[in-house]
């Protein structure tokens, strides 16, 4: 016992416990843990030197002006008139006020602690992740008695192509927060050279089977490919390619057969056909199509068949003994016949839930139609809702220099302020849809998403950061942005490691997500970028 605990103290000297438990419950989907991780945080660390964060971080500046610009929208547009803002109001401002505090805290950490053991703090960060996100893995399997879930499609195919969707991680948010968090992982590691983390964050990158950031970061390591690496560095990029290719060929082929449909649709135009299709009833097709095993089964299927006619002809005829030992060998002869695939059982069933049926019900209350928005069916949502938004600043200029303010048009607060538990749970009696997003954004979203479930992909989402800075922050929140917060990282680029990579991954993640929101994905980027500005004055 000794011994261990003095193995379990060497080890936790490597490690900053008070950084990694911070991370893990900011990592959390949970408002009130996120909130609890912050006031945690400061009483353990009070550090309030904020000026030090403008002087030392974009990312701090960037957060203050959206602020203010939240501010100066609901004071200059009346929106402290309108029934129920003030609390939209009270959680917006909370969750920018949120982000400024812990990009503060995050380049504390980073200046205080040593290389090495930021390092092994984030290493130990996705070591806890991978084995949270292993666990579910053999949960699943245990639950389906199937080696691999990517192929059972047993339970009405609750796993099957959707099993990624239950890798979540740490966060205990979604699968695509889970890669985007194992893709930076990836990147940092790639330059620390820490061979063995880099193959973990790839292994839980592709189990999480989110198509969408697998092939960001498969751009992104074509971008390190082609300017950033050594020749060793271009060999070890290769092997990270390869497991994506088993995953697609061998563990989830569906998943390959979806995205080329799915390309083949918005190409073609023509509707993707349906990976889960029932095939043929065997019987029925031709003996000349069908090859020696098929030919067997066929007249083996076709013999028993008219044996049990038969014997359901007789039955009211003859008796059946069933002590008899002709009988009773006869069964314990007999094979237990696998479970036929093709059956109801093994195809989706696509049920209504409680939540879906409230927004069907809202869509007709409030008159708005069950279809897509654009005429043509090819055009994912996320890109017809930045249309939206480009229509809607065209049509009003007055809202183009600072926007239409916060929870107005496109953001995950105008959703969870809406009360129809899209982005969580929100008290009824405080509701708040603004007109603009209702007959937008609100309606794009329900138009795929009271559909079938192959539409609810975040292809068809309009979450967006670029698309909320647009429109409720403005020409003011964009430049504000790629002034404070990109450039930030731009101006600095010749001298970081990794950082470029990184941000190239995180301007393609920003298509796909409200992540500044979800404060989640950006505290483990602008973290990783505070470690990389060390590098340059540690090494």
């Amino acid at each position: 016992m000794n011994t261990l605990l003095s193995v379990l103290r060497e080890q936790q000297k490597k490690i900053d416990p008070k950084l990694l438990i911070f991370l893990v419950l900011l990592l959390n989907v949970k408002l009130l843990v996120k909130l609890l991780a912050i006031v945690l945080i400061y009483l353990l660390q009070p550090d309030f030197k904020f000026a030090q964060s403008f002087k030392k971080s974009g990312f701090g500046i960037f957060y203050a002006i959206l602020l203010g610009l939240a501010i100066f929208n609901a004071l200059m547009n009346g929106l402290f008139g309108i029934e129920n803002y003030w609390a939209v109001f009270l959680l917006g401002t909370f969750g920018w006020a949120a982000c400024f505090l812990v990009t503060h805290q995050l380049r504390v950490f980073a200046e205080k602690l040593s290389q090495q053991k930021l390092e092994n703090t984030l290493a130990a960060l996705f070591l806890l992740n991978a084995a949270v996100s292993i666990a579910v893995l053999i949960s699943i399997i245990f639950e389906t008695g199937h080696f691999n879930p990517y192929q059972y499609q047993g339970n009405f195919q609750k796993y099957f192509i959707n099993t990624g969707d239950y890798i979540k991680g740490v966060s205990f948010d979604t699968s695509t927060t889970n890669a985007a968090l194992n893709g930076m992982g990836m990147i940092y590691f790639f330059y620390r050279k820490n061979w063995m983390m880099l193959m973990v964050c790839l292994f839980i990158l592709v189990l999480a089977g989110s198509n969408l950031v697998n092939m960001l970061v498969l751009l992104t390591l074509a971008f390190l490919l082609l300017f950033k690496s050594t020749k060793l560095e271009k060999s070890i990029i290769f092997l990270c390619v390869l497991p994506f290719i088993i995953f697609w060929a061998k563990v989830s082929p569906q998943n390959n057969e979806y995205i080329a449909s799915y390309f083949k649709k918005n190409t073609s135009g023509t509707p993707a056909q349906n990976i889960s299709k029932k095939p043929p009833v065997l019987t029925q097709i031709p003996d000349n199509e069908l090859n020696p095993d098929q030919l067997k089964k066929k007249t083996a299927i076709l013999f028993l068949d008219s044996v049990g006619k038969k014997m359901m002809d007789s039955f009211h005829v003859v008796q059946i003994n069933a002590s008899s030992p002709v009988l009773q060998a006869a069964l314990e002869k007999k094979s237990i016949p696998k479970p036929d695939i093709h059956t109801s059982a093994y195809q989706h069933k696509d049920d209504s839930n409680k939540i879906k049926k409230e927004w069907i019900q809202f869509a007709l209350d409030n008159q708005i139609p069950q279809g897509t928005n654009s005429g043509d069916s090819r055009i994912p949502g996320k890109i017809k809702a930045i249309k939206e938004t480009l229509l809607h600043l065209k049509k009003d200029h007055f809202y183009s220099l600072t926007g239409m303010g916060m929870g107005n048009f496109s953001s995950r607060l105008a959703f969870k302020v809406s009360g129809l538990g899209i982005a969580g749970s929100y008290p009824a009696s405080l509701a708040y849809i603004n007109p603009d997003f209702e007959i937008n954004h609100l309606k794009l979203h329900l138009s795929y998403f009271t559909k079938q479930e192959k539409l609810h992909s975040v292809v068809n989402t309009p979450n967006s950061v670029f698309d909320q800075l647009l429109s409720e922050y403005g020409i003011a929140g964009m430049l504000a942005f790629f002034i404070f917060y990109a450039g930030f990282i731009l101006k600095r680029s010749r001298c970081l490691r990794y950082g470029l990579p990184l941000l190239i991954l995180m301007l393609g993640l920003f298509f796909t997500d409200y992540w500044f929101e979800l404060l989640s994905v950006v505290v483990v980027f602008e973290l990783l970028i505070y470690t990389d500005f060390k590098t340059i004055t540690d090494d």
